[in-house]
């Protein structure tokens, strides 16, 4: 079927809104095709990890129904549903939100996000403060071996330390992240940087406070540092900056319908299969 047209080069593709091949890396059509499977299984997963950290995490399975079902009725659902830049990094991020009893599994997560793109970065010091009473070695050394290799997997696949270095912005995703153009919300004819370096630095700012503050960091605490940890990314991505919801939105809605959290801290809850059995205060308190 060439739908009218004499030749396939006469059919451009990009012209029809329900195919946007620019979207995509490559345009060929088997890419476009395991483009889009791949997404709609990333968006599966974050459904499904946000039911599943209602169930679990919040121990209530409605709340889980409720907060996937509100995720999918945005419209930014709709509006970017093919971009493995949006859904890969967060799938990663939610589920290691739901393993954030296993510190060893979390931190590989997390440090998989981060050899895909940036922005999870800026959680690590936090995660390790959440860390420090229970499981911080575990959770620096899973994250950080696990970005480490990744990276030293790329560097030949990108044709040498050079070429890595010299596509390190296009493999992070943070290409131009101090140039003097940008799309979007910093669209500021030219002179965008000069606005986004101060805002850089207040990000940096509060990626420090919150690694320190609050003292006492709970599993309530950290679903929701790690919110606004990640809506501020937003204010400082060049390209764009904004439309990335997929960073934030599953926490925000987990951060409105979450229950009181502060007994569930690291302290109490890692490693809890092995305390339940030599620490009857724990049981008794817990349940077995």
């Amino acid at each position: 079927m060439n739908f009218g047209f004499e030749t396939e080069k006469e059919l451009n593709l990009s012209t029809y809104p329900l195919v946007q091949l620019n979207h995509f890396p490559v345009f060929p059509l088997k890419q476009v095709r395991w483009t889009i499977l791949l997404a709609t299984l990333a968006q599966a997963g974050i459904v499904i990890g946000i039911v599943m950290i209602g169930w679990t995490h919040f121990e209530n399975f409605n709340t889980g129904i409720a907060a996937a079902t509100l995720y999918l009725l945005l419209p930014y659902v709709v509006q970017m549903p093919s971009r493995l830049d949006h859904l890969i990094p967060a799938l990663l991020v939610i589920w290691a939100i739901y393993s954030w009893r296993l510190p060893a599994l979390s931190g590989s997560l997390l440090g998989t996000a981060a050899a895909l793109t940036y922005y999870p970065l800026f959680l690590l010091p936090l995660w390790f403060a959440f860390y420090w009473a229970r499981g911080f070695y575990r959770f620096m050394i899973t994250s950080l071996s696990t970005f480490l290799v990744l990276i030293a997997v790329s560097i030949p696949l990108a044709g040498g330390i050079e070429a890595f270095l010299a596509q390190s912005g296009d493999i992070f995703g943070c290409v131009g992240l101090f140039s003097r153009s940008a799309t979007g919300f910093w669209d500021l004819q030219n002179h965008s940087v000069f606005y986004r370096l101060p805002v850089i630095a207040l990000y940096l700012m509060l990626v420090l406070f919150l690694t320190f503050w609050p003292t006492q960091k709970n599993f309530g605490t950290l679903l929701s540092c790690s919110a606004v940890l990640m809506i501020g990314t937003q204010f400082c991505h060049p390209f764009q900056g904004g439309t990335y919801m997929a960073w934030f939105l599953p926490m925000v809605i987990l951060v409105v319908l979450r229950p009181n959290l502060e007994d569930r801290t690291a302290l109490r809850m890692v490693g809890r299969s092995r305390r339940k059995k030599t620490d009857p205060e724990f049981t008794e308190t817990y349940g077995a």
